[in-house]
């Protein structure tokens, strides 16, 4: 869609009472947060767009993080560099608002079968698994936990308590002025042959980061996208020590005996409304993973966007070289957030080709709006 610049009476462009930056936001969750604040550190004029009120995965997530797929005992997509990236973008940024939210711990994981416990100690062996593929450890060390195969330790594992992480850095967004709390609205849109102008905002660039969302879009509904519904519990255990756990589902430590339980995974949903089929579920799963009894405090849901290839869509559409789209994180999110902001901000400012794992051009430009 390309409309036409106002002009005054001389035929020359102008604008009333706007607002220029370099790039336009539409969403803050993981993705949206972390381009938005790489952004802002390297001196570009940056307006996030995100309505606080509206449900998003990152609000509703554990933020639980793992570099090891439990299916295989195979190391997740660019582990090490996401596990790096993520570390010195959460810490830094801790550091610079004066608050704690990541928390790097081992994660208690019950076997979930006697193939997977010796594949356990067969991969424990080799050296790309070593650090991450821990001890094992007796049923007496950790009474609490149901372990009919065993348990071990995962290292490299953490939780990112990501609604006090939406909540500061979304703050700070505010405290310098480049974050409008408001739902973004589609039809305000306008889209020139260099830029995009948005009410007052006129931007360089337009980035959506807009979550399930973008199966709406005007520009990138086409991609594939699958969009899962999940459900979380907040549970007050007692009787356990504050660690994090995983066999079916897994177990974040809040604090205060708190911990977030997840997390179920259905299609074709129709709204992020919490379900008691999903509730038996996560007390089901949660019943038969702990041996102590344990109380319900908060029951949530939201969709995650995720790809058919379990890879993130980043890129600029080919029609639109000015919009682009930073989504589709799954359930890595918190690993991947930091690192991909990375890869999209040097796209975005120094045209770096981007990895084609990630980018939206391994689809094929004829599926784009």
């Amino acid at each position: 869609m390309k409309l036409n610049q106002p002009r005054n009476a001389f035929g020359i462009t102008y604008y009333l009472r706007s607002m220029k930056v370099d790039v336009l936001i539409v969403g803050c969750g993981l993705a949206g947060s972390t381009l938005a604040y790489r952004l802002l550190e390297s001196g570009k004029r940056v307006i996030i767009i995100s309505d606080s009120s509206i449900k998003s995965a990152t609000k509703v997530a554990a933020g639980v993080f793992n570099p090891i797929v439990f299916k295989r005992l195979n190391l997740s997509w660019k582990a090490e560099e996401s596990l790096a990236e993520a570390e010195k973008y959460y810490r830094g940024l801790e550091q610079k608002l004066q608050s704690s939210f990541y928390y790097k711990v081992p994660m208690m994981r019950c076997h979930g079968s006697e193939d997977e416990r010796n594949l356990w100690t067969e991969k424990r062996e080799q050296q790309e698994y070593t650090y991450y593929l821990g001890k094992s450890f007796s049923e007496k060390e950790r009474p609490w936990l149901n372990q009919p195969f065993g348990a071990a330790e995962v290292h490299g594992t953490g939780f990112l308590d990501t609604e006090k992480y939406l909540n500061v850095i979304q703050d700070y967004f505010k405290s310098i002025q480049c974050f409008k709390d408001e739902n973004f609205q589609r039809e305000l849109l306008e889209v020139q042959e260099y830029s995009v102008v948005y009410q007052d905002i006129i931007a360089d660039k337009l980035i959506f980061c807009d979550g399930a969302s973008a199966i709406n879009s005007a520009y990138f509904s086409t991609l594939p996208f699958v969009i899962a519904k999940g459900e979380i519990l907040k549970v007050e255990i007692p009787d356990i020590p504050n660690e994090l756990f995983n066999g079916k589902i897994y177990g974040a430590p809040l604090g205060n005996q708190q911990f977030r339980i997840g997390a179920t995974y259905t299609w074709k949903e129709e709204n992020d409304d919490p379900t008691p089929e999903g509730k038996q579920e996560l007390v089901e799963k949660l019943s038969k993973l702990i041996n102590v009894p344990f109380s319900i405090l908060e029951h949530q849901a939201g969709f995650r966007p995720s790809s058919h290839d379990r890879r993130p869509y980043l890129g600029m559409h080919p029609k639109y070289p000015h919009i682009g789209v930073f989504n589709g994180l799954g359930t890595k999110g918190v690993l991947l957030a930091p690192m991909l902001s990375v890869e999209m901000y040097n796209h975005l400012i120094h045209q770096t080709p981007l990895d084609m794992e990630s980018s939206i051009y391994r689809i094929k430009k004829d599926v784009f709006a």
